[in-house]
């Protein structure tokens, strides 16, 4: 029996209460859950903290196995917290709702991820602590409701005085943005007159408060600086350049390249300076946290430097500790919910990667062909994205694994339409899918056979980047007539929809299956 198939197979028997598909919605078993990306794993629970102090602070944590936490001020350092098994980490609070996964470049979510795993290679809980001001994260931390922070903090003098800092974790460029139509050419030295919105209290306002300072001197028109509130998110400030209500904003490069992949109404205008450190803050009472920290980083950066193209088996992988995951971000494959990576394909090989005894590192796709390139090219080991074997697949120079799970393509609908219950039903009704999906295909077989009998229906091609679920969505808007999805996908979509119909399977059961380079014999043994 091949062992990644073995793997699954057992895997999904101890998971098996997950794969049982009805016309009920999912249940969740939690009340308290107001995400919209579906959680198919542990769910979490968000409190109030009851500190007078932080009373706009949220407190994340799995359900699970999560001793008694106090929610008050500690000042402990190292030993203290492995007693307790917590770490207590603050994040912007946009944080939990940010749907967007890290892609090839480091992003906030992945600097949070980082310090997750630190705390679970030390067998620590994250406790994940949401503040809405900027300004009041590191004021949290030294009173004491907080270990670290991971907010993409730039190390600044003024901050290195209030606490101590991290190796840096990556380095950055703080850029100014302007709307995608701004046609003028912008300089240090030709700012004069430009309305930039930026927050106070951040690496951001010093450097254009230096800027202004020195256009003064030298008796420049005085750039115009828009105060932005504390708890403005990176979108909502981009939608201020593009309502006219500024000229431009800050935002730091590795953050900006991460906002480009689903914004294309804005533009980097002009490097503001040379790169500077981005690092985590802790406390200047704890130093062993700040060197157990450090150790941490340090081995990461190591792995950093690993080739980004390798072509090796099994053997490679073991010998680089890393299972490198090329997937999509949808609700059944890989998402963010609240502190935790989740998703059920993501799980699966996650449990694989733990058994290998290897780190696992996700890199998210745009689209299916991006998938096929980034694996055979030796950027990503495995691709994981509930994928099924047809023959235009089957041509690729890729390999599939035995199926892990078994599902059906059936008709979606909007609920206040009479129930699709033959193919004739389907007689002048448009469906919308990506070409490269499994959908098209079968929809594609079932026009040409259905023709000779004088039932005719379209299929439209919607974005390759488009996923199924939002996709379900613009039908379940009256935007599209219908469409075609798994049956595990209508049954997390009907968690959030009332109005969502399953109606007609168009396919029997099909696999799931993984997808290899064609010469991994190894991996796939």
């Amino acid at each position: 029996m091949r062992s990644l198939v073995l793997f699954s197979t057992l895997l999904l028997l101890a998971l098996g209460s997950l794969l049982i598909f009805s016309d009920d919605p999912l249940s969740l078993n939690t009340s308290q859950t107001t995400s919209r990306t579906t959680p198919i794993t542990t769910p979490i629970t968000t409190q109030k903290t009851t500190a007078a102090t932080n009373a706009d602070s949220e407190v994340s944590t799995p359900k699970k196995s999560v001793p008694d936490i106090p929610q008050h001020k500690s000042l402990a350092d190292w030993d203290a917290m492995q007693s307790k098994g917590v770490l207590r980490i603050i994040v912007p609070h946009h944080f939990q709702y940010n749907e967007f996964l890290p892609r090839k470049t480091i992003s906030f979510n992945q600097e949070v991820n980082l310090i997750i795993r630190f705390a679970e290679a030390h067998n620590l809980i994250p406790l994940i602590i949401t503040e809405k001001k900027f300004s009041r994260m590191l004021p949290l931390l030294q009173q004491g409701f907080g270990d670290v922070v991971a907010a993409n903090l730039t190390i600044t003098q003024s901050r290195k005085e209030q606490v101590n800092f991290t190796y840096p974790i990556l380095h950055t460029t703080e850029q100014l943005v302007v709307a995608s139509t701004f046609a003028e050419k912008l300089s240090i030295e030709q700012l004069s007159g430009i309305k930039i919105g930026v927050r106070p209290n951040t690496s951001f306002w010093d450097t254009i408060t230096k800027i202004k300072e020195s256009a003064l001197k030298d008796r420049q028109e005085d750039i115009q600086l828009i105060a932005l509130d504390d708890t403005i998110t990176t979108d909502e400030k981009f939608n201020e350049i593009i309502s006219g209500k500024i000229d431009a904003a800050i935002i730091d490069s590795n953050r900006l390249i991460q906002v480009l992949e689903y914004r294309n109404d804005i533009k980097a205008a002009l490097d503001l300076g040379k790169e500077r450190p981005i690092a985590w803050a802790v406390r200047k009472s704890n130093p062993e946290l700040l060197k157990q920290l450090n150790r941490f980083i340090k081995k990461e950066k190591l792995l950093e430097h690993l080739p980004d193209t390798r072509l090796g088996d099994l053997d490679s992988i073991k010998k680089h500790r890393q299972l490198r995951l090329i997937t999509r971000n949808n609700a059944s494959t890989y998402f963010l919910w609240k502190s935790q990576l989740m998703g059920f394909e993501y799980d699966l090989i996650k449990k694989f990667a733990e058994q290998q005894k290897v780190n696992l590192v996700v890199m998210v796709a745009n689209n299916f062909e991006q998938m096929i390139e980034w694996l055979v090219a030796g950027n990503g080991d495995i691709i994981s994205s509930g994928l099924i074997k047809t023959p235009q697949r089957s041509q690729l120079p890729i390999e599939f694994t035995e199926p892990y799970l078994y599902v059906q393509e059936v008709i979606v609908q909007r609920k206040d339409e009479k129930a699709i219950a033959t193919t004739r039903d389907l007689h002048e009704r448009t469906f919308y899918v990506r070409k490269s999906s499994s959908y098209w295909s079968t929809l594609y077989k079932l026009q040409n056979r259905l023709s000779s009998e004088g039932i005719q229906f379209s299929i439209e091609t919607v974005p390759e980047t488009m996923e199924t679920e939002a996709i379900i969505k613009q039908v379940l808007d009256g935007k599209f007539d219908l469409t075609l999805a798994d049956s595990h996908i209508i049954a997390i979509e009907k968690s959030w929809h009332s109005n969502i119909q399953a109606s007609l399977p168009l396919t029997g059961e099909h696999g799931h299956r993984w997808l290899l380079r064609k010469n991994d014999k190894k991996l796939l043994s």
